[in-house]
């Protein structure tokens, strides 16, 4: 088989073209535009992938044959790809943490085969037990089931509709019916699918505005996901076969853990910004609690602001009081954070999310005597839980995102890879080599401009981040610099000055 990044790139190419493909609309392909998807599938062929090239034989065949069938064999060559590239990607990480770790231990260069590779595979129907199928849908009366399978059948079918005629023939009466399907999908309790629908809708919205902000692979993405759930779950109903829906309409379970008060402080914050909202997560380390069990582990808390104007940089959110009466800049602080009457929702890695209720308070302590303890990291879970996952159709790549902190390490830019979206920088540590992506717009600024700055350094700080596994490779978004002495630098936050009269005005004060 081809080495990873000619397979990497091979199939980036084919969901590009096919992105292309949907915007346009299946029925208006003539047999001339297909010629570069007819030379990647004979790549595919020749690199080892016999079933991608299958699935993409077929899916030519019907945009070529018969238009009826042609947006199912899309939908259908798009699920042999992304399973593919996630089988790959988790092999390429198992294989790199095996040799790190190793390296580490003194055990030579290591080969990757360790036990516990072949799990990185795709799902079995008896890996899933029956008992976890949501009661909600499996008690439905017949009635309400007849009901659902009719909104999965014209939900499934308003996607391929979608994809057959492009989005060129899209109208607000295309997003007033997504918008309905959304609306019911979530009545009837289908989160996942609801969700789906309604980031396809937004996207379409985009595409009718002409805003800078539309992304066709984001919409393609979206509406395979949507798909792939309305026709898996019809199924399921249709066999009556649990395991199926299982799998389908598995929602989280864990109930939210009331915690009468905790101590901590923060790693790094990760931010996103869009032209309409800008999104924090904040990570955070237990340092004191109630209940000893909970220190040490992770947390995160998010907030989301909405915005009318880019005008206003994401930073400014952080000066508004909350109704916790607290300002959410404190948590860029390296102090202590004293959290009272709060809630955690458990996650598998030990730590969950901080929940903070209208009675709870954030109160501000003094400064950390030594950063040092927070980090250590150690690589052995990373690589037991990449083992242990199970691949499916609706795997996201962040599903099995990661907190890491490096030291002794380096970084160059690879300007030879970076794209018109986004730059990308190398960062050596551990034996291991991992991108950092950083977007070239106003959202990666910050982030650019200190990575610049930590290239051409001689010595660097630990660096704190979150690490997930992507087209074959190790990708690392850098939160953080850990000093022992004075904490965290936090990566993808700006110092530039706030311009407090454009919040204000954003806030329509």
């Amino acid at each position: 088989m081809a080495d990873v990044d000619e397979i990497a790139s091979t199939l980036e190419h084919l969901r590009a073209r096919m992105v292309d493909l949907v915007v346009r609309g299946l029925a208006s392909v003539a047999p001339g535009d297909l010629t570069a998807l007819t030379t990647l599938t004979d790549a595919c062929e020749r690199d080892g992938m016999t079933h991608v090239a299958t699935r993409l034989r077929a899916m030519l065949r019907a945009i070529t044959g018969d238009a009826a069938t042609a947006p199912a064999a899309m939908l259908s060559a798009w699920t042999s790809l992304h399973v593919f590239e996630r089988v790959l990607s988790l092999e390429v990480a198992t294989a790199a943490w095996a040799r790190a770790i190793a390296l580490r231990d003194g055990d030579g260069d290591g080969d990757g085969d360790g036990d516990g590779d072949e799990d990185a595979g795709v799902a079995d129907d008896d890996a899933v037990e029956a008992a976890a199928v949501p009661l909600a849908v499996t008690a439905l009366p017949a009635a309400e089931q007849r009901k659902l399978a009719a909104l999965l059948e014209e939900l499934g079918d308003a996607i391929e509709d979608l994809i057959r005629t492009g989005l060129t023939s899209a109208t607000d009466a295309t997003r007033q019916k997504l918008d309905a399907s959304f609306k019911e999908a979530s009545r009837m309790k289908l989160l996942r699918l609801g969700a789906s629908l309604r980031y396809v809708n937004e996207e379409v919205g985009r595409y009718l505005e002409h805003a800078e902000t539309f992304s066709a692979r984001r919409l393609v993405f979206f509406a395979h996901r949507a798909w792939l759930l309305a026709r898996g779950i019809a199924l399921g109903l249709a066999e009556r076969n649990d395991a199926v829906l299982a799998r389908l309409l598995m929602q989280s379970t864990r109930e939210p853990v009331p915690v009468t008060s905790i101590d901590v402080v923060t790693l790094g914050v990760y931010t996103r910004s869009v032209q309409a909202a800008c999104t924090f997560d904040f990570r955070l380390r237990i340092v004191k609690a109630d209940d000893k069990a909970l220190v040490g582990r992770a947390l995160v808390l998010g907030l989301v602001f909405g915005r009318k104007s880019t005008e206003v940089s994401a930073e400014a959110f952080l000066h508004l009081p909350q109704p916790q009466k607290y300002h959410p800049k404190i948590f860029t602080e390296p102090k202590v954070l004293t959290v009272t009457a709060s809630a955690i929702v458990p996650d598998d890695r030990g730590g969950g999310r901080l929940m903070l209720g209208p009675k709870a308070t954030v109160t501000q302590g003094k400064a950390l005597k030594s950063w040092k303890p927070y980090a250590a990291w150690t690589m052995d879970p990373l690589l037991a839980r990449v083992q242990a996952h199970v691949v499916t159709p609706l795997d996201l790549a962040v599903e099995l995102q990661d907190e890491v902190v490096l030291t002794d390490w380096t970084c160059e830019e690879d300007r030879a890879r970076a794209t018109a979206e986004r730059r990308i920088f190398t960062v050596h540590a551990a034996g291991l080599a991992f991108d950092a992506q950083i977007p070239t717009g106003a959202e990666g600024k910050a982030l650019a401009a200190r990575f610049e700055e930590l290239a051409a350094a001689k010595t660097r700080a630990p660096l704190y981040g979150l690490v997930h596994y992507e087209h074959g490779r190790l990708v690392l978004t850098p939160l953080a610099t850990l000093d022992d002495d004075d904490g965290p630098t936090h990566l993808m936050l700006s110092n530039e000055k706030i311009n407090l009269s454009a919040l204000l005005g954003n806030l329509n004060l």
